[in-house]
């Protein structure tokens, strides 16, 4: 067995998960188990091409790859078909943001780091520059508190987050952008373009939510930046949302919407829009640092 933490929970595995950070043998609050999944769930809430979920389970089936079932938030079984490192990859892209979602926390596409003691969260689609611009933020000597999604939940009167994975995908432009070189470093797939790099340092506690600033792509010619404020923002959080359809397959929509309202009535968010074209992560960082 194989132990490991992140989003404040310990795994215990079947397989070794070296995107991880390694924790001591104990009390286990997810198990990543290696066995035979269910082809289908009873009563689907939502079924779409490669996945179906209810109320407490969710599954999913990546030919050649694995099957994956997700069940209260507690337990995840792979039935295995491709190689280790596939199986982690989509392990690590839907499935465990499915499990979040399960234990009814507000799970935002985004990548997040510390300024000046907060935790200020940079979300978007895939391919709006989420990850590249953390790293850059961790080569400015910043640190990391997750990659690709971010969980926000109440703690009193305040709003925080808490640190995922030290591995963080980019493409190798990313990389090497960044002053390095991706010799030694493993690729996310075993045909895939992105590679897995892992930050020298991440946060190790609960961190309360600073600011929030939503990242595209647009027809503009150099990076800006605007406030959001009311429906404008709370739309955006919606849009924000990790897997978005599945929440609602989950049945936690009303909880959702609860919490990405608290979220848009008490942290500052803004909309960065940055060109197509062009090398613009310097002047991103420059404004999602800025105290």
């Amino acid at each position: 067995m194989h132990w490991y933490t992140a989003y404040g929970l310990t795994f215990a595995s079947d397989i070794p998960l070296p995107e991880l950070t390694e924790a001591e043998a104990g009390h286990a609050d997810v198990r990543v188990v290696l066995g035979v999944t269910p082809e289908s769930i009873d009563n689907p809430t939502i079924t779409r091409r490669i996945w179906s979920a209810s109320d407490d389970e969710w599954l999913q089936t990546v030919e050649g790859v694995a099957r994956y079932h997700v069940s209260g938030g507690t337990t995840i079984t792979i039935e295995q078909w491709g190689s280790d490192r596939d199986v982690r990859a989509y392990l690590f892209g839907s499935t465990i943001g499915v499990l979040l979602h399960q234990r009814r926390l507000l799970t935002l596409h985004a990548s997040s780091f510390l300024v000046d003691g907060k935790a200020v969260l940079v979300a978007g689609e895939s391919g709006a520059g989420k990850s590249t611009t953390l790293a850059a933020v961790i080569e400015r000597g910043f640190t990391m508190v997750t990659d690709d999604k971010t969980v926000v939940f109440p703690d009193g009167d305040r709003l925080v987050t808490i640190p995922g994975h030290p591995t963080v995908r980019l493409h190798e432009d990313a990389i090497t952008n960044a002053g390095r070189s991706v010799d030694g470093l493993d690729t996310l797939l075993d045909r895939g373009a992105k590679y897995l790099w892992r930050a020298p340092e991440i946060h190790d506690a609960t961190v309360e939510v600073g600011a929030l600033y939503l990242l595209r792509k647009g027809d503009v010619e150099e990076v800006t930046v605007s406030p959001m404020e009311g429906h404008a923002a709370f739309r955006a959080i919606l849009a924000a949302t990790y897997r978005r359809p599945i929440v609602e397959g989950l049945g936690m929509g009303e909880l959702h919407f609860t919490l990405a309202a608290r979220l848009a009535e008490s942290v500052p968010i803004f909309r960065i829009v940055r060109p197509a074209d062009g090398q613009t992560v310097d002047a991103v960082v420059d404004v999602v640092t800025a105290a």
